[in-house]
């Protein structure tokens, strides 16, 4: 298996064009940092979190004084469906802050 110059040239130049590749798509925006986007996951992920555990002691009171089964469950879905949309339209895509 000898390694002749040509191929080693061949070789550095298609790496390269990969690289040249990767770089238009960097400034095209068609590419992202990794850690960016975890952070932001992070962020959205715990935003979500955060306002689900909030609710309980919002609706507790409601909920103790209902009895139909129902009700409770329309009550707690109304409400969980609020909390996922509000948290959409809250996080955006495309890289803007989250609210803290």
């Amino acid at each position: 298996a000898t390694v002749t110059f040509d191929k080693v040239r061949t070789e550095r130049e298609g790496y390269q064009a990969a690289l040249t590749k990767i770089e238009l798509d960097r400034q095209r925006g068609l590419l992202v940092e990794k850690a960016g986007v975890e952070r932001q996951a992070f962020e959205a992920a715990r935003l979500l979190r955060d306002r689900l555990l909030a609710l309980v002691p919002q609706i507790a009171g409601e909920l103790a004084s209902m009895t139909d089964e129902r009700d409770i469950a329309v009550l707690l879905r109304d409400r969980i469906k609020s909390v996922l949309m509000e948290t959409s339209q809250d996080v955006r895509v495309g890289g803007a802050d989250l609210p803290e």
